[in-house]
């Protein structure tokens, strides 16, 4: 989705049961802020595999919003079904999508293969100075609903073991005597619980340099602290909790900057390590690893920078926007298919996202060849886990159909424009 063209649409199958908020939560919300046209469809009970698992008049079937909450929802309704599209219904292979899709002027204009390339693309639901000098240290609260994110500026300094920050003052003020220390949470899933758990909390300390722990290592560099904890590992939260707000806090520093990670995840880093070295030109340093160092700098920005799920609010400072991610996005992976190029001698091609468990495509086959009578060369493929040859081989497609994965935030960022 991240890589779309603007005006691009994205219609979202909705499975059976009460998930009608989730989907829009997770997907049609953050459409809007990228300029994406979102459309739903809603499968009904007869496309479901529940109806083959459950009796007509069992709750499951008859009454979904009975069911509350996530855990609800995911165990009967996410983790148990599959999915068969009535291609039939609403005469779906031409009036519903094309009418609600595009006008009768686009259509005209990009013709039948054209308008149902630029719609078919499905979504199935489910961030030195010394001691002795009289430094008065300045602190920005930019903490939201989102994220708590605190900018230090002055003599900061962290401990490893501790997991403790101390600003350092020759003098404190009555309101540093009133507030001497807070915790944070540097993830930026602030209001969910679970998440945060699992995330390592830090100590924000008010402190003079007579009382502070001396510098092991100063450092002339700005630095962020990040939790790579919570739901890292899941595509879907690595780029919403993690990657987006990593771009925002970071990319003005012009990879002039050192990522401080707790909750050390090697294989995370490991994987995400193009995006992340096109942020920062410095080694990570892993402060759980900092056994009795402390670390010193003159500017530190603990926690990062979130305005929503899968998006960003171009309104708030630095006035970055979901088109720039996703610029940066595809330098980081050297995308050089931009753009579809459709001709008559040259077929456009779609690749159909294979899932092996839950929420397969039970009639994978018929859409294929559905789409192979529209004119498409199409390819059905299970994705891979390392994200450079997923991006180089998604790019290489006109159009793509998944059904919602840990994957989908992540392989659709990769398609051509106007795709």
């Amino acid at each position: 989705m991240l890589f779309l063209p603007d005006n691009a649409v994205l219609i979202q199958v909705v499975p059976f049961g009460g998930i009608d908020k989730f989907a829009r939560l997770d997907f049609g919300n953050p459409s809007a802020g990228m300029n994406i046209r979102y459309l739903e469809y809603k499968i009904m009970v007869n496309e479901s595999s529940l109806s083959q698992q459950y009796s007509s008049d069992d709750p499951i079937l008859k009454h979904p919003e009975s069911y509350k909450g996530w855990n609800a929802v995911q165990s009967i309704y996410l983790d148990k079904q599959n999915v068969t599209i009535d291609l039939d219904r609403e005469n779906m292979e031409y009036d519903t999508i094309f009418a609600r899709s595009f006008s009768r002027k686009e259509q005209k204009k990009m013709g039948r293969r054209g308008a149902f390339m630029g719609c078919f693309v499905v979504a199935f639901t489910v961030y030195s100075h010394d001691a002795d000098q009289n430094i008065i240290p300045i602190i920005h609260n930019f903490t939201n609903s989102k994220s708590q994110v605190y900018e230090l500026n002055g003599d900061i300094r962290i401990q490893g073991n501790s997991s403790t920050i101390f600003i350092i003052s020759s003098t404190l003020t009555q309101q540093q005597h009133n507030i001497t220390s807070w915790t944070t949470t540097p993830y930026a899933r602030k209001n969910d619980n679970l998440a945060m758990k699992k995330a390592k909390k830090f100590k924000i300390i008010h402190q003079t340099p007579q009382t502070a722990p001396a510098c092991s290592r100063k450092f002339d560099i700005p630095t962020i602290v990040f939790s790579t904890g919570g739901y890292a590992g899941n595509h879907f939260h690595d780029f919403t909790d993690l990657l987006i707000p990593l771009y925002l806090t970071s990319h003005q520093f012009d990879k002039k900057v050192i990522f401080l990670v707790s909750d050390k995840r090697s294989w995370w880093t490991s994987k995400y390590r193009a995006i992340l070295e096109n942020l920062s030109k410095y080694k990570i340093i892993y402060i759980d690893d900092e056994t009795h160092q402390v670390l010193c700098f003159s500017r530190m920005t603990v926690g990062l920078k979130a305005h929503k799920e899968l998006g960003i609010d171009s309104s708030e400072p630095p006035h970055y926007s979901m088109t720039d991610f996703r610029r940066f996005l595809r330098r980081t992976y050297s995308l050089d298919r931009e753009f579809v190029n459709i001709t008559i001698h040259n077929r456009p091609k779609l690749l159909i996202v294979s899932r092996r468990k839950t929420r397969h495509l039970t009639n994978e086959g018929e859409v294929a060849d559905m789409a192979r009578r529209l004119g498409f060369e199409v390819v059905v493929q299970e994705m891979g886990w390392q994200v450079s040859q997923v991006a180089k081989f998604v790019n290489g497609f006109d159009v793509m159909v998944g059904v919602h994965g840990r994957g989908l935030p992540t392989w659709f960022s990769f398609l051509k424009t106007e795709s």
